[in-house]
């Protein structure tokens, strides 16, 4: 995992999981708040490299948090990439005046965040897409747990038990709408723990295929591309609906 971090400041949960499924492509690590207090002293504990910012925060304006940000020695040249509802120009003018360096119409395109976020971090974007998934694992001896996403070089999952970074696991699954049971070898590259500050984040590990066999191989591939072009039809914008937090 990078040392960059991205910070995303943000109450709908919705648009809290489309902006981590862009960013789960690249190497850098997720911070989260539903909080305008919370970001301002996130930033402050984190030095985040990036901040992603809604505008329409209930407790502290998104505007007002960039202006903020803008106004202090210490975290001005922190690039803030603010996001707001269509149709609504008077806030686009708004995020510029307080400072931010990128607006983001909501729904937005994937690769459009992407873009705009490698102008100002060197990021490495993986070249297999993860797709989500729910689906029963079978993890080396005496050990279950769930898939939540699968892509053409690895998985991510949850499970009774977490295994160190660069511990050899054996998985047996079956993916979704398939019939053949897959049995791959993996190492754990990456253990995320729950956290008090990211109650939202799913505990788990990420695990590199190692030693895939030409069957498994393919049928991930075809799978993963299959579940690909269904979400992805028209490549159209991704879907976030405004909602009331809780």
């Amino acid at each position: 995992m990078s040392d960059i971090k991205i910070l995303l400041v943000e109450e709908v949960w919705r648009t809290i999981e489309s902006v981590m499924s862009v960013l789960s492509r690249t190497n850098c690590t997720i911070i989260t708040t539903s909080s305008g207090k919370e970001a301002l002293k996130t930033i402050r504990k984190e030095h985040p490299h990036l901040v992603v910012l809604d505008f329409s925060m209930h407790e502290i304006p998104g505007d007002e948090i960039c202006k903020k940000l803008k106004s202090s020695s210490h975290t001005k040249s922190i690039p803030v990439i603010m996001l707001g509802m269509l149709g609504n120009e008077k806030d686009k003018a708004r995020c510029f005046a307080a400072g931010c360096d990128e607006f983001i119409l909501k729904p937005f395109d994937p690769s459009e965040l992407i873009k705009k976020i490698l102008k100002y971090l060197d990021l490495v974007v993986r070249e297999h897409e993860r797709i989500p998934l729910n689906t029963a694992v079978d993890i080396s001896i005496k050990s279950k747990g769930t898939l939540l996403n699968i892509s053409g070089g690895g998985v991510f999952v949850r499970g009774d038990k977490l295994f160190p970074v660069g511990t050899i696991l054996n998985l047996k699954f079956t993916l979704p709408d398939s019939m053949i049971p897959l049995e791959v070898e993996g190492k754990v590259i990456r253990v995320v723990r729950k956290a008090k500050e990211r109650p939202a984040i799913n505990e788990g590990m990420g695990i590199k295929f190692t030693n895939l066999s030409v069957t498994a191989k393919k049928i991930i591939r075809e799978w993963t591309e299959a579940s690909s072009s269904l979400k992805n039809h028209d490549l159209s914008p991704v879907a976030i609906e405004r909602e009331e937090s809780c």
